[in-house]
């Protein structure tokens, strides 16, 4: 990759924010993209003019349409897409909360769908194949206490990502 314009969702904190880090030290263009506006411009300072916030929630399908014209204001085009966004909450009584399990989902796969549906038009217009990178867990793999929620949230998005592979390649 040389000189891309990409868009890091999750980026405020962790391996979100050390890969839009690294990428702008590379000399591409990354828009970053977290609920915490703060820590976004906080990590914009580092490198001016190669990151640019786009504060949003992935589970606010309400703020959808106003980040997508965010996003057409900030480029014409994206070469890629890394979904790092995620939460980890724990089933500690099997209680089957269902808001609990909702609020897990929306962020791990479905802010996913939202990201992809947001940036698909600028993905196309890509001078090059455009690339998605997804950040999941060895949780789809092993199972451990506690973790229904977030494995059964990761598991959805491994399958998505696998299907999703088989109809664009």
């Amino acid at each position: 990759m040389d000189g891309k314009t990409l868009w890091v969702v999750g980026a405020s904190a962790g391996i979100g924010a050390e890969i839009a880090r690294m990428l702008a030290a590379l000399g591409h263009f990354v828009i970053v993209s977290a609920r915490d506006e703060h820590a976004l411009n906080q990590l914009c300072l580092a490198h001016p003019g190669r990151l640019k916030s786009l504060p949003f929630d992935v589970a606010a399908a309400d703020r959808f349409d106003s980040v997508r014209n965010q996003l057409l204001d900030l480029t014409d085009y994206l070469d890629g897409i890394i979904y790092c966004a995620g939460v980890c909450e724990y089933e500690n009584k099997l209680d089957f909360n269902y808001t609990q399990y909702e609020r897990v989902m929306k962020i791990n796969f479905l802010g996913l769908i939202a990201t992809l549906s947001m940036g698909k038009a600028l993905l196309k217009k890509s001078s090059g194949r455009a690339q998605l990178c997804v950040l999941s867990s060895l949780a789809t793999a092993v199972p451990f206490p506690r973790n229904e929620i977030y494995g059964a949230s990761k598991a959805a998005l491994d399958y998505f990502v696998a299907a999703l592979r088989c109809d664009t390649t």
